[in-house]
């Protein structure tokens, strides 16, 4: 993975917390806004997750663990 696609992952992820911050704080945590904003910062946590976690973990422990392998069902 390039360190441009990382960077471009970890800085959506800020931004998504940083609206999801504003949002809860001016219309409150049970507004459409908040939930919104919510929503894009679960959504890009679980993409930088995804894209970079996985692929630093499963270099340092080994594809062998159960969380590296994929299975053909």
């Amino acid at each position: 993975m390039d360190q441009e696609h990382l960077h471009d992952l970890v800085k959506e992820l800020i931004d998504a917390s940083e609206m999801l911050t504003d949002m809860v704080s001016v219309f409150g945590e049970d507004s459409d806004q908040a939930r919104q904003a919510d929503e894009r910062y679960v959504s890009a946590a679980a993409t930088y997750h995804r894209e970079h976690h996985w692929e630093k973990y499963c270099s340092t422990e080994g594809p062998w663990e159960p969380e590296c392998r994929m299975y053909d069902c």
